[in-house]
């Protein structure tokens, strides 16, 4: 079984990036022992601009 240990954060970076970390608890069969606590960090990051083509016709 898998638990989150609380909300997610959510970081928006200044150059339009995303970052969500949060803690994540794994429980055995039993649903009480914690067999692992796990901290997740998931990152975005936007792409460059994509060049595009030109609408001139080649000479």
């Amino acid at each position: 079984m898998l638990r989150h240990d609380g909300p997610p954060e959510v970081d928006h970076q200044g150059d339009g990036g995303v970052r969500v970390q949060g803690r994540l608890r794994w429980i055995r069969p039993d649903r009480e022992t914690v067999a692992l606590t796990e901290r997740r960090v998931l990152t975005h990051r936007p792409s460059p601009p994509t060049p595009t083509p030109s609408t001139s016709t080649p000479r």
